[in-house]
């Protein structure tokens, strides 16, 4: 008898097995990632300015790939179908480095040997978002702290500028101007 009905539950499945057709498989949405700054122009310095970089920190919120909107009744959403490559305060240091380098500026990462920098820097990433007001603007803000030549300095930087048609091609193009004001803050 056992053995019957060990058969019979071992057949039994392999039976309903071509009967029943499920498909779990389910279709997930197109994501198009982007990062700020596709490509770097070579340059010609004769000689290189150089900025410790100690760190970027950001906001919890910003610490994800996803492009946010910012609603003027303090909602926050994502742009659909799209987000960033990386997290935005990685991608920044990426962008920072490469723009640097086209206004003769060499950005020094930690671990930093035995001599100490001239120059350092540590940034916070408090914005970077479609601010969805009457008209959407993309907006960058950065707080930063500087020792420059034993000389103390903290302040913010704010970038906003009017989406026209792409919000991530906003978003790129206020990144790009605060890394020259950032950069304008060690003088050229």
């Amino acid at each position: 008898m056992k053995k019957s009905t060990t058969s019979f539950l071992v057949v039994l499945p392999l039976l309903f097995a071509g009967c029943i057709s499920l498909k779990i498989k389910s279709e997930l949405p197109i994501i198009q990632s982007y990062d700020f700054n596709p490509t770097v122009l070579p340059n010609s310095c004769r000689a290189y300015k150089n900025i410790a970089l100690i760190d970027i920190d950001s906001l919890g919120i910003y610490d994800s790939k996803k492009i946010i909107i910012h609603g003027d009744d303090g909602k926050i959403s994502n742009l659909q179908g799209k987000e960033w490559i990386d997290f935005p305060k990685n991608i920044f240091k990426d962008l920072f480095i490469q723009e640097a380098f086209k206004h003769c500026v060499s950005i020094d990462l930690p671990p930093f040997g035995t001599q100490l920098p001239g120059n350092i820097l540590k940034l916070t990433l408090l914005s970077l978002e479609i601010r969805d007001e009457p008209k959407p603007v993309a907006q960058i803000a950065l707080s930063y702290n500087v020792l420059k030549s034993g000389k103390k300095m903290n302040g913010f930087l704010i970038q906003t500028q009017e989406v026209k048609a792409d919000e991530v091609k906003a978003l790129q193009e206020v990144t790009k101007k605060i890394i020259d004001k950032l950069i304008g803050i060690f003088g050229e």
